[in-house]
């Protein structure tokens, strides 16, 4: 495997919008061997790569070339959930508070996200919320917008 340590490094810090010297410092190191780094004439050590981590360098990618999986909501994601909730509430004219539309957003993510249907902990007014994704319903403020909607409230 090709050691692209340096360039992957060197990505990091750039992603990170910080300087070779400000990222330098950050590490613990001096500016010409965060250059050397970058350069692959010298490969880090298991303290640098730690130092960096606690400022949201992704390690396993400057190591393997991989990126890390995250256990967060992916920023995209999260991006979609949000104008599809703007667009529904834009297109009815309607007013909405801002838990309704937080509720909307969590709504239109992917359920591993959202929460399962069958979660043990109703949110809002305490009753559990089933859809088809393109509606929201929350507590006992219920807030509708096409689809259909069915809501448990602990009678069977």
């Amino acid at each position: 495997m090709e050691n692209n340590v340096g360039a992957r490094l060197r990505e990091e810090r750039t992603r990170l919008n910080l300087s070779q010297s400000t990222f330098a410092d950050v590490a613990g190191v001096t500016k010409t061997t965060q250059g050397n780094y970058e350069t692959n004439k010298r490969s880090p050590d298991a303290l640098y790569l730690a130092a960096i981590a606690q400022h949201g360098v992704d390690i396993q990618y400057v190591v393997t070339g991989q990126r890390a999986a995250h256990s967060g909501v992916a920023v995209d994601t999260v991006k979609s959930a949000v104008e599809k909730a703007f667009t529904m509430v834009s297109a009815a004219n309607m007013a909405v508070t801002p838990a309704q539309l937080a509720a909307m957003v969590v709504a239109f993510l992917p359920e591993t996200q959202a929460g399962s249907v069958d979660d043990p902990t109703p949110s809002g007014g305490g009753h559990r919320v089933q859809g088809d994704g393109n509606m929201v319903a929350s507590g006992s403020g219920i807030t509708q917008v096409g689809g259909r909607v069915r809501i448990r409230t602990g009678k069977k």
